[in-house]
């Protein structure tokens, strides 16, 4: 339980660190996708140090999936747009996102989690949209990459975005889900022979 403590909190403090290096003296730029999900991220690996050193429990494992399909699809953007590598913006856009990967990948298990459990990828899309549109409707300005969807466009053709941003999280996550299952059962059918 320490070894996953220690990590997670270091986690939480790598990713602090680089989100708050890259948004430096950019606080207009805070409700960006990739500041908003880096903060959610250091919120959840430093939660959940403290409740597992607490109650000697972690949280579900699906919530650990959730936190890396949403970074994930910043290293998609960038590399589909061409987004900011300068700086701390490497870490925010790709180290962090690989290094929240492998966290998952090492100590997460899916052979128990649920399948309808993994349409919980989509609460985080969802949310930042719902919270994108208030920031527009407050300030007047649509933070990237929500102003992509919610600004220039038709209602259908808004909705269509948004629809499609969420599918896009439900299936990366199931390719997730299944492949942890498959490489776990696998370590685990080595280790008994």
């Amino acid at each position: 339980m320490k070894k996953r403590s220690i990590c997670e909190a270091l986690l939480g403090a790598v990713i602090l660190a680089a989100t708050l290096g890259a948004y430096a003296g950019h606080f207009d730029c805070m409700g960006e996708y990739c500041f908003v999900s880096g903060i959610t991220a250091v919120i959840l690996f430093f939660s959940s140090a403290v409740y597992r050193e607490k109650t000697g429990k972690s949280l579900p494992d699906w919530i650990y999936a959730d936190c890396s399909v949403a970074t994930l699809i910043i290293t998609i953007a960038t590399i589909a747009l061409g987004l900011n590598l300068n700086g701390a913006f490497i870490f925010v856009h790709i180290a962090d996102p690989f290094l929240i990967f492998a966290y998952w990948a090492y100590f997460c298990d899916h052979r128990d989690v649920k399948n309808k459990m993994i349409l919980t990828t989509a609460v985080f899309p969802v949310l930042y949209t719902i919270l994108a549109a208030v920031i527009l409707k407050v300030t007047g300005n649509c933070p990237f990459p929500a102003s992509m969807a919610l600004m220039g466009h038709t209602l259908p053709v808004t909705v269509l975005c948004l629809l499609s941003v969420y599918l896009l999280f439900i299936a990366i996550g199931f390719a997730y889900h299944f492949a942890n299952r498959a490489v776990r059962s696998k370590l685990v059918r080595k280790a008994s022979t």
